[in-house]
């Protein structure tokens, strides 16, 4: 155990005591370390192993110690204390039994030393020895008589008197659960074993008496065996019991007489049934009862005498089973039988004669031919049932069945005559019921169904299958019919819906309910008329109520009234209307008041009314025109009084009115201006009160801040060069002297065209370098400043005598075709602010080329002149406009674009009037029309004629073709299945036109018979490409794919070859060989296939959309 060992199998033939008295263990073939982890279940010998093992848990030391006890207490008492019959049995025994005592067994032994070895014992493993080593001291202690520590009996007597206490209360089971406790732990004592004897007696004697009113109970109830068991069960815990004995004994001898009664009848029945052993048994069992009894003597003659007859009956059916045999052997099933039920016969008669043996071979033979006599019986049976039911084919393939393993049975040939004439009566009778159930049949589906019907008990009918056929077209078309007669219904598209039943009737006059649909919807096309003439009665008057015709729409109301009396709608719409006319009457009688208020000068008053008037009526347009003409008189009187202050919310007020009102824009614009000289006055004050002061750069400052507000203003703009000049006296000099030649060439009143742009003279460089090359006062404004004067100076004369909306600004755009067209209006700050941004780019875009590149001013001082010279022709062009209309100059090629094209898939051909374009970006006539085609190998062409160019581009998608199936298989039954589902019955003939769509996914072909599928094709339908067909594993079966001038085959058969007419033969390889059409009759091009054993002739149809044509045993030559 200090190594970390465990012996786990620990017993008196694993523990050898040597010659000197010492102990040796062997057998250490069981040992365990606690380190490894066993899987194998229980290991050790039953009777010695700890409670813990039984459980499977893993052994300790302590299962050790356990082991030891045991082997001790054996050695000392000489029994195994755990010992049973059954390993079941021992491992209870282990788990919950305690042992008595081993001084009770051997006196020779101490108490003490008994309980050491108890401890040892114990059925916890915590309750026992800590280790060998405590175990074999304490064990020394005990020998020497020494006193014990934890045996002193004043630690468990508390338990045991506890015990003892409940026991008198009559708490047996509390007492002994503690004692079991106590003796667990491995504690023995004498108090402990005589309270135990007690307890155990008590409720002995308790059971006893349970068990003796049970029985007294089952004995009223005249149970006799049960209340015998429940005496054995008294007796086994008290076999001296008096009461028990003598109770016993009356049951016993009422059960003997009822016993040999029973055992007498069992007699009776087994000689009845001739089983002579077994009531010999029986009888025998009487006589044990009582060995005198007369008759069952009399019984045991009868039984010998029977005994003889039955020797003599198996003798008869011996000699019966040997003819049977012989004539069974030379096909005399008939004879056979006959001898083989005089066996059984005979076997009825002596059945005391059965030999179980024998019997049973006489049964299997019998039955052997009695069964192959029945089935032929049952087989005959069953064809005359499938006759008498007219399932001809069940009794025809019964009757050649039958007949071709019995050739000569004459029952089978009569009967096979008679299904064949019965089968030809039936199919007469049949066609012509089926035909009178047709007929009579006004529910299409169901004349389908009647003929699916007809078409699967007779699958080789033609006439069924053309009826069914005609019968499913009449239905789907009657079916579409009535699927477009309900959705004109859902979309109330009555008429046409009638129309549609009305063709119904004509089709199929028997249709169920014609007549009552047709009147229904007749009813609801005259409601829906009703409802639109409504309608447009309610819009009518809403549009009267909108437009204020108040009169009018309660004109339309009533007349409505009268067609549609006490409609909820129109009564509502009628009160709405009154109370328009209400209000209109109010509105007018204060815009009077109004009037009349602004011709006596009460301007507020009037204003009022006038605001009063137009709630009542605001779609008065009258009114409200009035009023804002009074709001901009009233404003424009306060703008002479230069108060635009007080003019700008009258302004504002009429702006909410209508602010497209021409005399509130022009209002708004004079405000505007107002606002603008005032802003621009105040700014230059201040910067003059600045440069009084002497602080020109605050100056400057407060003047860049007022250009900011008002950009482009001549005042603004000269005071601000004038401060800058005043700063560097020659710096000015110098920038006049460089951007007077683009002034002077920016006057639009020169005449100046865009072809003199490029003899502009270049200023000297250094001159454009100091032009750019700036201090950070704003040299900028002065060259923008300077230009700007010059255009404001170039511009004609404002008229007057226009109003200023037409002198507003609208706005200027450049197309995007070659040429430019540029839009000012006649106001100067519109000018200024459309010249001025991109000449301030343009200049500084320029000025850092030439402080990077000095060497290219000259080239750059032409881009700057170019720049000015393009704005100024632009002002020129504008000012010559009359008015502010838009005027364009453009090249020729001003009305082109380029049109980019998409086209799906992005290598089909495009043509353009006739042309074939690879570009996919076309520079098109934006006021033309194109002729516009696009085709591909295997998609469904697109042409568009008369197609006008979209600068958002034309977009082209194709649509790939459908693969084109083709099946031959000289089959007339059967069907074609794709992907499972049947799409063509081989009874109409070969499959010759299936459209697939390429939809690019993988799919199975499979042709099917009653014996079976003929062949399996896998392939793949790709778009615009040829199929892709797996290889072919089936004999004989031929596959051609084509698109456009390609084509492939492929064989089953290996090898096999093809050729066109008047060409070598070529070998056709497993993958496919493909081959090439250019040149071929698309309508028709002949292959000629060979194995080597058959030739075969196939027709392969090419062109735009791809096939798949698939061949098995057609067209032999």
């Amino acid at each position: 155990h200090r190594h970390g060992l465990i012996h786990r199998d620990l017993k008196p033939s694993n523990i050898f005591v040597m010659e000197d008295d010492t102990a040796k263990i062997i057998d250490f073939g069981l040992v365990h370390s606690p380190d490894a982890h066993s899987i194998t279940g229980y290991k050790g010998t039953w009777q010695y192993m700890a409670p813990e093992q039984t459980e499977g848990k893993e052994p300790t030391p302590e299962s050790d110690i356990y082991a030891v006890g045991v082997v001790t207490y054996e050695g000392l008492t000489g029994r195994k204390p755990f010992a049973r019959k059954t390993v079941e049995a021992t491992i209870e025994a282990i788990r919950n039994y305690i042992p008595p005592s081993i001084s009770e067994i051997n006196p020779k032994v101490s108490q003490l030393l008994s309980k050491v070895i108890h401890k040892a014992m114990a059925k916890q493993s915590a309750h026992r020895y800590g280790s060998a080593k405590e175990f074999a001291e304490t064990l020394q202690k005990a020998c020497r008589n020494e006193p014990i520590e934890r045996f002193e009996a004043a630690k468990i007597l508390p338990r045991i008197e506890r015990a003892r206490k409940a026991f008198t209360r009559d708490d047996c089971a509390f007492a002994s659960e503690i004692l079991t406790e106590i003796e667990a732990e491995g504690n023995v004592d004498p108090e402990i074993t005589l309270l135990r004897a007690q307890i155990e007696e008590a409720v002995k004697q308790k059971r006893i008496r349970q068990l003796f009113e049970a029985a007294q109970t089952r004995l009223e109830q005249d149970e006799i065996p049960l209340a015998l068991d429940k005496l054995r069960e008294i007796l086994t815990l008290d076999p001296e019991n008096a009461e028990a004995l003598a109770m016993r004994k009356r049951f016993e001898e009422q059960r003997n007489k009822e016993q040999i009664s029973q055992w007498m009848k069992l007699a009776r029945q087994h000689v009845e049934l001739h089983d002579f052993q077994e009531a010999r048994q029986a009888l025998k069992e009487v006589l044990n009862i009582r060995y005198d009894d007369s008759a069952a003597m009399q019984l045991l003659s009868e039984i010998d005498v029977q005994e003889k007859e039955a020797a003599k009956a198996r003798a008869d059916k011996e000699q019966l089973y040997g003819s049977a045999l012989k004539a069974y052997q030379g096909g005399e099933i008939s004879t056979a039988l006959s001898k083989l039920e005089k066996i059984l016969e005979v076997a009825r008669r002596t059945p005391g004669a059965t030999v179980p043996e024998r019997d049973a071979v006489y049964q299997s033979f019998y039955n052997r031919v009695r069964s192959e006599r029945d089935s032929i019986d049952n087989t005959y049976e069953d064809g005359r049932r499938f006759l008498n039911d007219k399932d001809f084919r069940k009794a025809l393939e019964i009757c050649n069945e039958m007949l071709a393993r019995y050739p000569n049975i004459a029952q089978f040939q009569a009967l096979k005559l008679k299904v064949e004439q019965a089968e030809r009566q039936e199919l007469s009778a049949y066609i012509a019921e089926v035909a009178r159930s047709v007929d009579a049949e006004p529910d299409l589906d169901r004349r389908v169904n009647i003929l699916e019907e007809a078409c699967k008990r007779y699958p080789n009918e033609g006439q069924f299958q053309q009826s069914q056929r005609l019968a499913r077209e009449q239905r789907d078309l009657v079916h579409s019919i009535l699927a477009k007669a309900r959705q004109y219904e859902e979309q109330t598209q009555f008429a046409d819906a009638i129309g549609q039943w009305k063709i119904l009737r004509n089709i199929h006059p028997q249709y169920l309910g014609i007549d009552y649909e047709i009147g229904q919807l007749e009813k609801r096309r005259e409601q829906q008329s009703a409802e639109e003439k409504k309608a447009r009665v309610v819009e009518q008057v809403d549009r009267s109520i909108e437009n204020g015709a108040f009169a009018k729409a309660v004109e339309l109301v009533q007349d409505a009234l009268a067609e549609f009396p006490q409609d909820p709608e129109l009564v509502v719409l009628e009160r709405i209307a009154r109370q328009g006319q209400e209000r209109a009457r109010e509105g007018d009688r204060l815009f009077e008041d109004a009037r009349k208020a602004r011709s006596e000068g009460r301007f507020d008053a009037a204003t009022e009314l006038l605001r009063d008037a137009l709630k009542l009526d605001e779609r008065n347009s009258g009114i409200r025109n009035a009023l804002i003409s009074l709001l901009v008189e009233r404003a424009h009187s306060l703008l002479d009084a230069e108060d635009w202050r007080g003019s700008e919310p009258l302004a504002e007020s009429a702006a909410q009115l209508d602010e497209h009102h021409p005399a509130v824009k022009r209002l708004r614009i004079l405000i505007a201006d107002a606002k603008r000289r005032d802003g621009i006055t105040q700014c230059v004050a201040d910067a003059r009160q600045l440069q009084l002061s002497g602080n020109v750069r605050a100056a400057l400052d407060r003047l860049g801040d007022g250009l900011s507000h008002y950009p482009g203003d001549t005042r603004l703009l000269q005071f601000q060069a004038s401060l800058h000049n005043s700063l560097d006296p020659s710096k000015q000099q110098k920038q006049e002297a460089a951007v007077e030649p683009l002034v002077v060439r920016s006057q639009p009143n020169k005449g100046l065209r865009v072809e003199d742009a490029p003899h502009i003279d270049a200023a000297p460089s250094e001159g454009l370098t100091a032009l750019f090359n700036r201090s950070a006062c704003g040299g900028d404004s002065l060259v923008e400043s300077r230009i700007a004067q010059s255009l404001v100076s170039a511009k004609p004369s404002e008229d007057n005598s226009e109003p200023p909306s037409i002198r507003d600004a609208k706005s200027s755009k450049s197309s995007d075709s070659p040429g430019f067209a540029v839009q000012i209006a006649g106001s100067a700050k519109t000018v200024k602010t459309a010249v001025r941004d991109p000449l301030r780019k343009a200049l500084k875009k320029l000025r850092a080329e030439v402080l990077l590149q000095p060497r290219r001013t000259g080239v750059l001082l032409s881009g700057i002149a170019l720049v000015v010279l393009l704005l100024a022709i632009g002002m020129s062009v504008t000012h010559r406009a009359p008015g502010n209309r838009q005027v364009e100059t453009s090249s020729p090629a001003a009305f082109e674009a380029n049109i980019p094209i998409t086209v799906s898939p992005a290598d089909a051909t495009l043509t353009v009037n006739g042309i074939v374009r690879s570009e996919r970006s076309l520079s098109l006539d934006l006021k033309k029309t194109y002729d516009v085609s696009v085709s591909r190998v295997g998609y469904e062409g697109l042409k568009r004629d008369g197609l006008a160019p979209d600068r958002n581009g034309w977009q082209f998608i194709l649509n790939p073709e459908p693969l084109h199936l083709q099946v031959l298989t000289g089959e007339r039954s059967g069907k074609i299945l794709l992907d499972g589902q049947e799409i063509w019955n081989l009874q109409q003939g070969d499959l010759t036109a299936y459209a697939l769509p390429a939809d690019g996914n993988h799919h199975t072909l499979t042709a099917r018979n009653q014996t079976g599928d003929l062949f399996r094709l896998d392939f793949q339908a790709l778009p615009g490409m040829s199929p892709q067909v797996a290889p072919l594993a089936t004999e004989n079966l031929i596959v051609t794919t084509t698109l456009g001038d390609q084509a492939s085959i492929l064989s089953g058969s290996s090898p096999s070859y093809f050729n066109l007419p008047g060409q070598k033969a070529i070998e056709i390889a497993r993958t496919g060989t493909a081959l090439n059409l250019t040149g071929a009759d698309p309508e028709q091009t002949m292959l000629v296939v060979s194995n080597g054993k058959h030739h075969h002739s196939i027709a392969v149809l090419h062109g735009n959309a791809p096939t798949l044509f698939v061949s098995l045993n057609a067209n032999p030559n």
